[in-house]
């Protein structure tokens, strides 16, 4: 729980940030029901996430998802820490980042983490928070190495994961750029979805009884 300002005013609201993971929904629902009687109660969103650990350093990948505004942020070393696709307000958001790095922050010690440790999360809020079993699949990118790339589209993916940019590539090359990212494209989306239908039928029971019980901010 955190406290904020509300948007347009000096009042301040209070942000509940909760993961199943490491509290039971029903136990949420309990904890925090004596909200539901406010006028400006919302739940606002949606975030289903995947975790890597110890098996892909996405520092070493290009992942893409066309159509989709971008944004990077690097650590002091240069390295790729974070990268938003979608802008902060829209209903759909896919955030990629290096958990260890977040978690570095906080203070926690490296002998306290994992070797690698990178989270793939979706962002959903709106009518997409609704159809999250129909929207998560659409917003996994393709993961390709770098390394197996001709030279000349690993560096126009070294621009783009940089968050360079790139606007002076024609549309034709950046379309010849994304045909070579699918060709080269690892099965990591695939194992993804693939741990996402397993897991289904969990997360529809958590995210089904949440939505029983307190209303989806609509707009």
């Amino acid at each position: 729980m955190a406290m904020y300002y509300l948007p347009g005013n000096d009042k301040q609201g209070v942000r509940i940030e909760f993961n199943p993971n490491y509290i039971p929904v029903d136990e949420v629902i309990k904890r925090i029901s004596f909200l539901t009687s406010r006028n400006d109660f919302r739940l606002s969103r949606l975030d289903i996430a995947f975790d890597l650990v110890n098996e892909h350093d996405l520092r070493e990948f290009v992942f893409d998802l066309p159509r989709v505004k971008r944004n990077g942020f690097k650590s002091s070393s240069g390295h790729l820490e974070t990268l938003y696709f979608g802008a902060p307000t829209s209903s759909k958001r896919l955030r990629v980042y290096d958990k260890n790095a977040e978690r570095m922050s906080a203070g926690y010690s490296e002998t306290q983490l994992a070797n690698s440790w990178w989270r793939i999360e979706v962002q959903l809020r709106h009518a997409a928070a609704c159809d999250w079993k129909h929207t998560v699949p659409t917003m996994l990118p393709v993961f390709t190495r770098m390394s197996d790339l001709p030279e000349l589209y690993r560096l126009i993916s070294i621009g783009m994961m940089s968050d360079a940019d790139m606007s002076f590539l024609s549309k034709q090359k950046l379309r010849t750029w994304r045909s070579k990212i699918c060709s080269a494209q690892t099965d990591l989306k695939d194992v993804l979805l693939s741990t996402f239908n397993d897991n289904v039928h969990q997360l529809d029971v958590q995210i089904n009884t949440i939505l029983d019980n307190f209303e989806l901010e609509s707009v």
